[in-house]
């Protein structure tokens, strides 16, 4: 429910707007953000509040830049007044209805803007905030609600209703767009051309230089262990549903030169989940995400680093045994593919390629195979109800791995 009153402050005309649908921008270009959630929900203005952590406020409301009134969002103004503090309020508006409003240091919350036609259902309402947000105050804990004019009881700075005040859709000039793909076209083709005339000029100096060290001769020297423990950590650690958030995949590469893993996962909204901020905050992974859409979030790791555990390669094993070996994991695994030198892998030479599929329990049966098995990537993926059994999980994991073909004989 939307609704709008008129006043006028410093001899200007103000039209204060209650009731805007509210996003949190967990990106560090707010601005770009805002303008994407502007385009993607078709809003007609929007409004900006907070610091480093910020939040986009959108109404249907057509706003000219020159004539006419200013549209201020009161939730915005509100959150200025307030802007060192975490605080919520019920607010009787003089047309007799009833405005819920928090806000948290300086920036209005995602569920911090809504107007009521009876207060039981504003103290209802208020009661869900608070406690989801432990760390709200009530800016009224002796009375139930306080007055419009009590926030306005001190005339405010102009640059308060600036900054609260409703920016209109950005329109899109075409032809701008145009000029700029043009001129990006083709400073890629100089750059191509001077990158292939460079190559070209020092190719003699290259024959001439000494080699690097293969960056992947420290993770080859460690044991398969070594490097899929850490992972396999990191994945059973991750929550699989967690206040109406599930997470629809992860996927990890190893990063050879650096001992490392860098991992990703995508979490997806389900109906009547708590909002993505404070889902975030329970996480503590603010500062990772990134929105895919409205409803899809995708969080980048922090590296995991591999263990140091050395590998001591057996005397002898030969191409039977290790086959004999994979026949007996089958059991335990919906998939298990290898063909010794069938599918040699460019990044890892002489070695051939080896790929599973199976619950995510089952991988740390993997840690004893005879041969060194070089994993370098692993993909968990959530899937639909599924009967649970020995090759079956809802956890599916695909890890991707490297045979050395040289310690079979």
């Amino acid at each position: 429910m939307k609704w709008q009153i008129a006043g006028v402050i410093h001899q200007q005309e103000i039209m204060w707007s209650f009731g805007l649908r509210w996003y949190a921008l967990l990106e560090a270009n707010e601005r770009a953000q805002a303008n994407r959630i502007v385009r993607e929900t078709g809003a007609q203005s929007w409004v900006l509040t907070g610091g480093q952590i910020c939040s986009v406020g959108l109404s249907e409301q057509r706003v000219r830049r020159k004539k006419g009134p200013s549209f201020v969002s009161a939730a915005a103004y509100f959150a200025q007044i307030y802007a060192q503090q975490q605080v919520a309020a019920i607010v009787e508006l003089p047309i007799g209805k009833y405005w819920f409003v928090a806000a948290q240091q300086g920036r209005v919350l995602v569920r911090g803007d809504h107007c009521f036609t009876d207060l039981a259902q504003a103290q209802a309402f208020m009661a869900s905030v608070l406690a989801d947000n432990p760390k709200l105050g009530c800016l009224h804990p002796r009375v139930s609600y306080l007055q419009w004019q009590d926030l306005l009881e001190q005339t405010p700075p102009a640059e308060w209703i600036q900054r609260a005040t409703l920016q209109p859709r950005r329109a899109m000039n075409r032809r701008w767009l145009v000029a700029v793909f043009c001129v990006g076209l083709l400073m890629v083709i100089y750059y191509l051309w001077v990158g292939w005339a460079a190559s070209h000029t020092v190719v003699a100096a290259n024959d001439e230089a000494v080699p690097p060290p293969d960056p992947r001769e420290q993770v080859l020297a460690l044991h398969p262990q070594a490097v899929l423990a850490p992972v396999l950590e990191f994945l059973y650690e991750l929550p699989a549903q967690a206040m109406g958030w599930s997470l629809q995949q992860a996927h990890c590469d190893l990063v050879p030169e650096h001992l490392v893993w860098h991992c990703a996962a995508q979490y997806q909204q389900a109906p009547g989940a708590s909002d993505v901020e404070a889902f975030l905050n329970a996480q503590q992974w603010q500062s990772q995400a990134q929105m895919v859409d409205l409803q899809t979030f995708s969080i980048e790791f922090p590296e995991i680093r591999l263990g140091s555990q050395p590998w001591m390669a057996p005397s002898q094993v030969t191409l039977l045994q290790f086959l004999g070996y994979l026949h007996k994991q089958q059991a335990a695994f919906s998939n298990l593919s290898y063909q010794h030198r069938h599918q040699s892998l460019a990044t890892w030479p002489g070695r051939t390629a080896l790929q599973t599929q199976g619950p995510l329990r089952s991988a740390h049966l993997l840690y004893a195979a005879p041969v060194h098995i070089q994993w370098y990537q692993a993909v968990l993926r959530v899937q639909p109800p599924v009967q649970v059994g020995m090759q079956h999980s809802r956890l599916n994991l695909t890890l991707e791995g490297a045979v050395d073909d040289a310690q079979l004989h």
